[in-house]
Formats: C-alpha cells, sequence, structure tokens
C-alpha cells in the first residue's frame, strides 16, 4: 500500500512541475481491489477507484509513452509536500470512511499509553538481493527500553501470524493489542500476495483502521518501508520514533543472505 502511493506521489508530482494533469491508470486489477484472478472485486473497475475520490477529471487512459523517474522522498517528513499530496490523493469514498470508523470503535481496544511495534515480514525475504531480515520480537523489545520507552501496552502490527505467537510465547507481561485477522505464516503467501483473507476489501479497511489506531500511541518501534512512514505521519509530531534499521551495524539492509532469516519465523522456534 505505501509503496503505491508513493508512486502516485511522484506522479501527481510531475504533473505540477510539469503542468500537466495527473491520473491512475490500471492495466491489471489494483491487488486491494480484486485477487490476481479478478475475483472478489470490491466494485466492477477493480481500481484504486473502487475506493478514493477522483484525482482528476481526466479518463483513466493508458498512456502514449512511459515517464519514470522518482522526484521526491514520498512523506518521510511529516508536513511536507509529499505528505500533502499523500492528504488529497488518499481521500476517501464516504462509504469507506464509515467502514473505517466503525472497524476502529468495534474491533480492537486500546489501552494507553501504548507503544506500537510495526513488524514487517511476509515477502521481504523474497527479494533476492533486495531481500530484508525478519527481525525477532526481542529486538522491538530491546530497542524500546534502550530508548526508555516503558509502556507495557503494545500495538502490534504484523503481517506475520507467528509473529504474534512469538510476542505472546516470549514477553507474556506485556499486555499485546493486535487486530484479530486471517494472516500468512512467515512468507508462506509467497511474493506481494497481500490478500491472506482472500477479502480485498477487509484488508484495505483494516490497514486504513490501523492508520487511524496509531494515533492513539505515543512511540513507534519499526523498519525501513514505505507503511512504516505512512504510521509515521499519523502519529503526533512528539512521538518517539526507533528505526531498527539505523541501529542495526552487524547486518546489511538489503541483501540475499537475509532470506535465511524466513527460518525465524517458525512456530517451534518460540517458548512454549
Amino acid at each position: 500500500l505505501g509503496a503505491d502511493f508513493d508512486h502516485m506521489i511522484d506522479g501527481l508530482l510531475f504533473g505540477l512541475q510539469n503542468s500537466r494533469p495527473f491520473q491512475v491508470y490500471s492495466q491489471r486489477p489494483w491487488h486491494y481491489a480484486a485477487q490476481k484472478n479478478g475475483k472478489h472485486a470490491t466494485c466492477p473497475t477493480k481500481d484504486f477507484y473502487c475506493y478514493f475520490l477522483n484525482i482528476s477529471n481526466c479518463a483513466p487512459t493508458k498512456p502514449s509513452t512511459m515517464e519514470g523517474q522518482f522526484l521526491t522522498d514520498g512523506y518521510n517528513k511529516q508536513y511536507d509536500i509529499g505528505r500533502w499530496m499523500l492528504e488529497y490523493i488518499a481521500r476517501p469514498q464516504t462509504w469507506l470512511r464509515k467502514a473505517v470508523y466503525d472497524f476502529v470503535q468495534t474491533r480492537i481496544a486500546i489501552q494507553t499509553p501504548c507503544t506500537v511495534f510495526h513488524v514487517r515480514r511476509a515477502d521481504i525475504v523474497l527479494h533476492g538481493n533486495w531481500s530484508r531480515r525478519y527481525r525477532p520480537i526481542e529486538e522491538y523489545v530491546e530497542a524500546a527500553k534502550n530508548y526508555s520507552v516503558s509502556n507495557k501496552n503494545i500495538l502490534l502490527l504484523t503481517d506475520d501470524a507467528n509473529a504474534i505467537d512469538e510476542a505472546l510465547a516470549e514477553f507474556p507481561h506485556f499486555n499485546w493489542m493486535y487486530i484479530k485477522r486471517k494472516r500468512h505464516r512467515g512468507a508462506q503467501g509467497g511474493f506481494e500476495n497481500q490478500i491472506p483473507s482472500q477479502n480485498p476489501q477487509q484488508e484495505l479497511i483494516i490497514l486504513f483502521s490501523i492508520l487511524k489506531l496509531v494515533k492513539q500511541c505515543s512511540a513507534l518501534v519499526h523498519t525501513t518501508g514505505n507503511l512504516a512512514e505512512m504510521i509515521v505521519g499519523e502519529m503526533d509530531s512528539s512521538a518517539t520514533r526507533i528505526n531498527l534499521d539505523d541501529l542495526d551495524t552487524e547486518h546489511e539492509l538489503f541483501s540475499a543472505n537475509n532470506s535465511f532469516s524466513a527460518n525465524l519465523s517458525r512456530p517451534s522456534s518460540f517458548a512454549s
């Protein structure tokens, strides 16, 4: 999700800089609007506009030329131009706003003060030389402790069901808060399979609910990633932010060797 919005931010900025309109065109179903095979579609167009208001009056048409370049570092700074563009691009339709509101109110109770652990796993070990490492929950706990973040209420955001088992087994004295939903275990979902529930609409509602829930917490421990940057942008500017990748001097951020860290995400690895 974060990467998709990052690309759209670049496209909108390119249009503004060159006095040209910008529009989103999809050659295939957007992965949050339908499954890869086109089934379980949110709407007939199976695209970004199943959920969001139109960016431009121009019709989505296939471009005659491809002009690709990265113009901005997305939304790394909470109030930079990329952040304002994201606010414009991601204007939800009324039904989505209502669905997110209902989800936040009924699906999880947040106890404060709280810290967010964003544990990204799934297919990050399947990118060849650009693979990233699965980090154990222990690294998140230790980083929070080292930065004097003492909250025992932890909002655990993860795409790996094993990460939840790991947290509960190894650190039972924490109050682990997490959304009860279908998740892959480790990399079992394969490359870019963001829909473990087989329900694209529900997955998108959950992601936008997360962006509301994190506002209640005062600290974030995370790794490098586009969704992590979106979470940073939603939290208060005074929140403590700890990027584990910035602290790691022992491992390469991107390496084919990181694929072996997938062995971490196995139930047999956790305490019983």
